[in-house]
């Protein structure tokens, strides 16, 4: 009765107030990865954790396919699932390896440039306009990532490198995912996504195989629930209420993420990722709110054009 009463006392808030509630529990979730990846790398190789994730994510969308039927997962467009499964493992395994061996606040504020990225993909390969408005924010982002990095004042390390490369990947398949938004269903888009990007990394795990231990395991299963917690949240709050609105709250992930590293991992961030940060999320947050006006006008062209 709970679940129930909570679904509906959930149901009758205003719209927007539903998207930043999901997005509050999308951030909680995805900062909470973070802690799930240092426990899960601990006994296990970075290839074998993001195999382990991929799997066993696709294993709890299972009861989904059963209790749907297998023609919620038809498609014509199998090749762009695998290219997205592809640029998402790139992206797992470049992250789980960053996290094992940089501070996790670090990592946390330059994938914030992710949307940055996928800006640049959708407009090299889906062809999206890119405006003076958005090309400045865009530059102003990047800018904001050299201040957390200060290239020629500290040195750029390999899992810098790494992190950059992970958000970078993580924009190619936000990319994809937008191409494919627009004749697939989200939950097959998920589905497909795990599902394809789990043989690609059995191969690489298979190299430094370690059986892993009853704790193992349930940081594994911890680390793949939360992946699809946070998916979902994200998901849904951008269908309840415009990015515009509900982004600003994904940025919570880096003082949720600073905490666990201070309190847990005994990590201290310096200023500069702080001030890099917040460039970062101010340029993000600017070009959600440009594309979250762009759509609304492009519905209002075509409502009128009905008429």
């Amino acid at each position: 009765m709970a679940p129930i009463a909570f679904r509906a006392a959930f149901a009758v808030l205003p719209r927007v107030t539903r998207g930043i509630l999901w997005m509050l529990m999308a951030a909680f979730f995805y900062a909470s990865l973070y802690l799930a990846v240092r426990q899960s790398i601990k006994n296990l190789s970075v290839a074998e954790v993001a195999f382990f994730r991929a799997g066993l994510a696709a294993a709890m969308m299972l009861p989904w396919v059963m209790r749907s039927g297998l023609s919620c997962l038809q498609t014509k467009r199998i090749g762009l699932h695998a290219m997205r499964a592809a640029f998402l493992y790139a992206a797992t395994l470049t992250w789980i390896y960053a996290v094992g061996h940089m501070r996790i606040a670090d990592v946390t504020a330059i994938l914030f440039a992710a949307p940055l990225f996928t800006v640049v993909f959708t407009f090299l390969f889906l062809g999206e306009a890119v405006g003076p408005h958005r090309l400045a924010a865009l530059v102003l982002g990047f800018l904001g990532v050299l201040v957390i990095l200060r290239p020629g004042i500290v040195e750029i390390t390999l899992p810098v490198l790494l992190a950059l490369v992970s958000a970078a990947m993580f924009a190619a398949s936000h990319a994809t995912a937008r191409a494919l938004g627009t004749t697939e269903k989200p939950n097959a888009m998920v589905f497909y996504l795990y599902v394809l990007a789990a043989p690609m990394a059995l191969g690489p795990a298979l190299f430094d195989w370690q059986i892993p231990t009853w704790t193992d395991m349930g940081w594994l299963i911890v680390l793949a629930a939360l992946t699809l917690l946070a998916q979902q949240g994200l998901t849904r709050a951008l269908i309840a209420a415009p990015a515009s609105v509900v982004m600003p709250f994904n940025f919570l992930q880096l003082p949720i993420v600073a905490v666990y590293g201070l309190v847990l991992f005994g990590e201290m961030s310096d200023l500069w990722t702080w001030a890099g940060a917040v460039v970062i999320c101010s340029s993000s947050y600017y070009i959600a709110r440009r594309e979250s006006r762009d759509a609304r006008r492009a519905d209002a062209v075509m409502r009128d054009t009905a008429v």
